[in-house]
């Protein structure tokens, strides 16, 4: 089994540490030789499954390691030789780097450290060409990614690289400086699929999908696949976001917002400046802003006004934007320049602007109905509140959650108590 599974304390730790600072060194690869990478709508959000891809360059290790975690949160295990483990320092830096030690010749023991990982629910690459190719065309795929796949009923994803020979090329020891490569990834081979079909019908269509994708630029370098990945990639930022607001804004805190990021840094990959991207940059923002101590907020505050100005500025209704606006000045002391009047404008135009972007004014009533009471409109907080949770819990988790909190809120407001939902 891999090393790092049953590594003392002491290297553990050690483990740990070169695997953050080869995290950092995959992000400096990352911003200075990765181009593009779409069809990351076709990656599922975690493992286990299996990653196939076409083998250029020893950069590819790096690229689809970079990408992994960036996208899943996870360390990408990378089947390698063990004639590379040689000395200490090597074979640290292998394991820190996701390498994986098998032994080409035992075939049986090298299935089991694989099968072993995917049982654990880790996401494993396999290059089926078994060595490097020239970049022209493909080596003959080897059946071993797909037996292991089908053997264990997980996915397989395949990735077209392109360019990462260019990059690195045989024999170098660093980048080649300018070069820039992409990765293409393709719709996943479902593990019903690959049961009904067979590993080699598999083989043949993840070879057919990877010689297309290198071949025919044109069909993923489009600005419209681009867009799809970046669309992708907000939504999934969105979606976490929405997550932790219906908890309650006030409990999020920085670690929890740390994924949208690493997708706002992939999405600069497939679509720089996506409005939709921008927009949930911001709130993650104003929301570590919110859970930061306040010395490190008030060095935040230039930078959150100045994001904010410029989502507003490419579209000025976006509720998104006032409602983060509105949380800051609700929640934020007034020593940091934050206003309960400018509040109640922000979530003001939050509420009533949801409508016009498809979203339920709901997901905005609490905080705004907070606005009101705090600048002395408690009659109309309690009637926005009674306007919109006057009936009976709602059927999900995220639902009954937020009508606790209005419950909360209309508790503490001055006036007649609420009435009893009609059964």
């Amino acid at each position: 089994m891999n090393a790092d599974y049953t590594a003392c304390r002491p290297k553990r730790l050690l483990l740990q540490l070169i695997y953050r600072l080869s995290s950092l060194a995959f992000r400096w690869l990352g911003r200075r030789h990765i181009d593009r990478i779409v069809g990351l709508e076709h990656v599922p959000p975690r493992g286990p499954f299996v990653i196939v891809a076409n083998h250029l360059s020893y950069m590819d290790d790096f690229l689809l390691a970079y990408v992994v975690r960036r996208y899943c949160g996870e360390k990408l295990y990378i089947p390698t030789n063990k004639k590379a483990f040689k000395g200490v320092l090597r074979s640290w830096l292998h394991l820190a780097g996701g390498a994986v030690e098998i032994d080409p010749d035992d075939r049986e023991q090298s299935y089991s450290v694989l099968r072993r990982l995917i049982d654990d629910g880790r996401i494993v690459l396999m290059f089926p060409e078994g060595t490097r190719s020239d970049g022209a065309r493909l080596l003959p795929f080897r059946f071993g990614a797909f037996n292991l796949a089908r053997d264990a009923n997980v996915p397989i994803v395949p990735v077209a690289l392109v360019d990462t020979h260019r990059v690195l090329p045989k024999h170098a020891l660093w980048p080649v400086a300018g070069a820039r490569a992409s990765a293409v990834f393709q719709p996943p081979i479902a593990p019903e699929a690959l049961a009904a079909v067979g590993a080699a019908h598999a083989r043949n269509r993840c070879a057919a999908l990877l010689a297309s994708a290198l071949h025919n630029r044109g069909a993923w370098s489009g600005a419209e696949t681009a867009a799809s990945t970046a669309a992708h990639l907000a939504a999934r930022a969105e979606g976490l976001l929405e997550a932790l607001i219906e908890r309650g804004p006030e409990t999020i805190r920085s670690h929890e917002l740390r994924p949208v990021w690493a997708w706002a840094e992939l999405a600069r990959h497939s679509a720089p400046g996506a409005y939709a991207m921008q927009v949930q940059c911001f709130r993650a923002f104003g929301f570590r802003l919110l859970a930061a101590s306040r010395p490190l907020a008030l060095l935040m505050i230039r930078r959150f006004h100045r994001l904010g100005a410029q989502a507003l500025q490419r579209d000025p209704r976006q509720p998104f934007v006032h409602y983060v606006r509105g949380q800051f000045h609700l929640r934020a002391p007034r020593i940091a320049g934050a206003s309960r009047r400018a509040a109640l404008l922000a979530l003001h135009r939050a509420y009533h602007g949801a409508g016009r972007y498809g979203l339920d004014r709901a997901r905005f009533a609490v905080s705004y109905a907070q606005a009101l009471a705090a600048t002395g409109h408690a009659a109309q907080a309690r009637r926005l509140i009674d306007r919109h949770f006057d009936h009976p819990p709602a059927a999900t988790d995220r639902l009954r959650r937020r009508a606790a909190r209005a419950a909360d809120l209309r508790a503490g407001l001055p006036g007649p108590s609420r009435r009893s939902p009609t059964p």
